[in-house]
């Protein structure tokens, strides 16, 4: 154990916060996170014996992580040196860890480094049934529905996103917005993502994409702001439908502009 792990192993076990400390050997592959340190209200938290998680993959501690985002978020938070806050998620249960819900912090530490504090969240499962709801709402919607962080990074895909765009979920989810932006358009990608760190949302922006197999599309984007708790903007959700081929990309109209970014 370096000096720098066994101070926070005597900070953390003196925490009544659960406190993780994740290793990120490739922040493109969430199947890479290790668990190198979990203090005790970590396994109490998580109902896992410490020597079952600290040392072990992530995705082998806690399998059902597999199927969330969550893997990703992490690898996104070491690789845009960002923090994370996550409200509300819901871990559907494996084998041994039984379901429930939980809060996270996940902080970088380094480029190599994620820390995690977390709590399960008791008696929560009406707004977490809620969450699910919505999620089930936006995988049926019949426009794509992309969320990202500030930084770029594709956090959720929706069904209708794979049918316009040609990625899978499992494809896109980690990956940047570059995926789907021309190189002719990142300029007014950049313009986008200020007008979002300002807090504006961009309303019926005309603009071009590029499919899987290269096809570029004509597509109508309405683009939100996301904020955590106290308020900040911490990420972005998107809808977009595809412009019928005989219309061509226009500028927003000025006078419509409520945040509303065009070309640049």
């Amino acid at each position: 154990m370096t000096i720098a792990n066994r101070h926070l192993s005597l900070i953390g076990d003196r925490l009544g916060a659960a406190l993780c400390l994740l290793e990120v050997v490739d922040p493109t592959d969430p199947a890479c996170l290790r668990l190198l340190y979990a203090n005790a209200a970590a396994s109490a938290a998580w109902r896992v014996p410490l020597d079952e998680l600290v040392g072990s993959p992530l995705l082998g501690a806690l399998p059902a992580l597999e199927a969330t985002d969550l893997p990703r978020c992490f690898c996104a938070v070491a690789l845009e040196q960002r923090s994370v806050t996550v409200d509300g998620f819901w871990y559907p249960g494996d084998d041994r860890v039984p379901s429930g819900t939980f809060c996270f912090e996940a902080f970088p530490l380094g480029t190599s480094r994620v820390g995690l504090v977390l709590e399960r969240a008791e008696g929560v499962v009406p707004s977490t049934w809620h969450l699910r709801h919505l999620a089930s709402i936006v995988d049926s919607a019949s426009d794509a529905i992309i969320s990202k962080t500030l930084g770029g990074t594709i956090t959720s895909w929706n069904d209708a996103a794979e049918e316009l765009y040609g990625y899978t979920r499992a494809e896109a989810v980690g990956r940047t917005m570059d995926l789907i932006v021309p190189s002719d358009r990142r300029e007014e990608l950049r313009g986008i993502f200020a007008a979002l760190r300002r807090g504006e949302r961009v309303a019926e922006l005309e603009t071009v994409r590029v499919r899987q197999d290269g096809t570029r599309i004509d597509v109508c984007l309405s683009i939100s702001p996301l904020h955590d708790d106290f308020g900040e903007v911490v990420g972005a959700s998107a809808i977009a439908r595809c412009i019928p081929r005989e219309r061509a990309p226009r500028r927003p109209r000025e006078g419509r502009r409520t945040g509303s970014v065009g070309a640049r």
